[in-house]
């Protein structure tokens, strides 16, 4: 079994192989756990069904194996174009259900594996 630690408080953090899933859905979670709260091996990082209103920048800087983001079902309005960067494994983002109105340019340009991405019911 792999070390999944830490693992943010109210969220479960199963270990498969190598890799952690880290599941903090409808955790009642008003803010994204701290990059130093996550698991560095983590493959799927589901926050959704939050109150969460914004991701810091650095959110995934340590998640380099990270292949799935889900995030629906939040309050985010803005997302930092240097969130995804470097995140070459990235393979599946779902952000529907969010506040957002505006993508930066280039905010996916990093994502060369992303194969699904849900944008539904934000504020486009």
């Amino acid at each position: 079994q792999p070390d999944c630690s830490p693992c943010p408080p109210g969220c479960s953090c199963p270990g498969l192989d190598s890799s952690c899933t880290v599941n903090c859905s409808r955790a009642g979670l008003q803010l994204a756990p701290g990059l130093m709260e996550l698991p560095s091996n983590t493959t799927v990082l589901d926050l959704s069904y939050n109150g969460i209103v914004s991701l810091d920048e650095n959110l995934l800087d340590n998640l380099t194996s990270l292949e799935k983001l889900y995030l629906q079902g939040n309050n985010i309005s803005i997302l930092y174009k240097e969130i995804f960067a470097g995140r070459r494994y990235l393979s599946e983002i779902d952000i529907s259900n969010n506040q957002i109105s505006t993508l930066e340019d280039g905010i996916f340009a990093d994502l060369f594996n992303l194969s699904k991405i849900n944008l539904s019911f934000n504020e486009f």
